[in-house]
């Protein structure tokens, strides 16, 4: 099919970054609702933190077992609006139902709809779109999550103790209408307008060097010689590690507040780590086209790291500088649970199976967060402090760092093509 007019892929990118930056402002609520929760409904903080965990189980078997085939029969741009409508209600939800148990339920389906939603679903849309410069537009999509949540975080802070939580709540239900109307007006997939995706010669060029037919753009392995490479259980493993560390990030909000700063100065806190998770998912898509997957994994793991050892100080010195510092690198280092699926993906395995991985990626992700966001305030609260589950998290980001990059050096792709064909 002839490109019939001007490349559209930028401008849907522009319209998937507004939608997930919609998402991205309920789910930066989140740090400031389990205090709340857990006074509304009289329990402990770890007990509030149950219900994040059902969703990311929920998420996790979501994704796994039938994400690829829910985004393949529904479509990814439908797949994305699912997402942003349930996290539209995010907020209303945890402020007024009146049960633990309906909390929880109501996870189940935040969770599935996020593991074929705005996160699985956004990298699908993307994936259509673009085989060249993949990774840096899922960063700028990815960034506009960070952006989101950064405003959300604040907004809420703000209209809660201004004008109170109803008008709150309205705000951040009205945002799933947004979405609906973008979607019904302009978000578009290249086949509705009759384009190709870009870096679609490139694609064709790396699929006939492996003996694929002319015109297929499935170049790399298929998902069952994936499944057989010790790179996919490498990156599994090096997302859950992430993901049970760096689940503190979200809940920094919290931390901040039950060792004694007010809502307010906890939301800035908050807000801080949110902004750079977006600045980074900018940065480590650029790194990771121009200078290659290594870069990326030593940069985004190596920044968590620092920013949970900053932390770890903090805790001791309750220093309002060094409170900034690791919340700016924690958000640095929280972006790679959400990028190392799509940016690794490609890099590793090629875009034969693509759709495939990336559930399994995603749902680590997804278990790592929701055992962590159990696990780590419970130690916490046995310990009477932070410390111990912040310095379980720094080893754990260790390890983390150097599984990825062995996954890289073992990748299947590497016996394909040179890393230079791949950039």
């Amino acid at each position: 099919m002839e490109q019939t007019k001007k490349f559209s892929g930028y401008f849907q990118a522009v319209l998937v970054a507004l939608m997930t930056f919609t998402c991205g402002m309920s789910y930066g609520a989140y740090g400031m609702l389990i205090v709340p929760l857990a006074d509304r409904l009289g329990i402990s903080i770890a007990q509030a933190g149950i219900p994040a965990t059902i969703e990311t189980i929920a998420a996790f078997a979501a994704g796994v077992l039938g994400a690829g085939i829910l985004i393949e029969k529904w479509t990814a741009r439908n797949c994305v609006l699912i997402g942003c409508i349930i996290a539209a209600l995010f907020v209303p939800a945890y402020a007024y139902l009146p049960s633990f148990a309906l909390v929880s339920l109501f996870e189940v389906v935040v969770g599935a709809s996020m593991g074929i939603g705005y996160s699985t679903g956004m990298a699908a849309f993307i994936r259509d779109w673009f085989i060249e410069k993949r990774e840096t537009v899922i960063g700028v999509c990815t960034a506009a999550i960070g952006f989101g949540a950064a405003a959300g975080t604040w907004l809420f802070g703000k209209l809660d103790t201004t004008v109170g939580l109803n008008t709150t709540c309205v705000v951040f239900a009205c945002l799933g209408i947004f979405c609906i109307i973008v979607y019904l007006i302009a978000l578009r997939s290249p086949d509705q307008v009759g384009q190709k995706p870009l870096g679609y010669e490139k694609a064709v060029e790396l699929s006939r060097k492996e003996g694929k037919e002319e015109g297929d753009v499935g170049f790399g392995v298929d998902f069952k010689t994936a499944r057989k490479s010790p790179s996919l259980y490498l990156i599994m493993a090096a997302v859950l590690l992430w993901a049970l560390s760096m689940v503190l990030t979200p809940y920094l909000a919290t931390i901040l507040m039950t060792s004694g700063l007010d809502e307010m100065t906890a939301a800035n806190g908050s807000s801080v780590a949110n902004l750079a998770v977006a600045a980074m998912a900018i940065i480590l898509g650029v790194l990771t086209s121009k200078l290659g997957t290594r870069a990326y994994i030593v940069t985004a793991f190596g920044a968590g790291i620092l920013g949970l050892v900053v932390l770890f100080f903090w805790t001791r010195s309750q220093s309002m500088g060094i409170m900034y510092l690791a919340a700016l690198l924690m958000g640095a280092g929280y972006i790679v649970g959400t990028t190392a699926g799509p940016m690794l993906t490609t890099k590793v395995f090629g875009n034969k199976a693509y759709d495939q991985i990336i559930p399994w990626v995603f749902g680590m992700r997804c278990l790592g967060l929701g055992i962590g966001v159990l696990a780590l305030p419970s130690m916490a609260t046995a310990q009477g402090s932070w410390s111990m589950p912040i310095l379980l998290a720094i080893a754990m980001m260790v390890v983390a760092l150097l599984i990825g990059l062995t996954a890289v050096k073992l990748a299947p792709m590497n016996k394909l093509h040179s890393e230079d064909e791949l950039k």
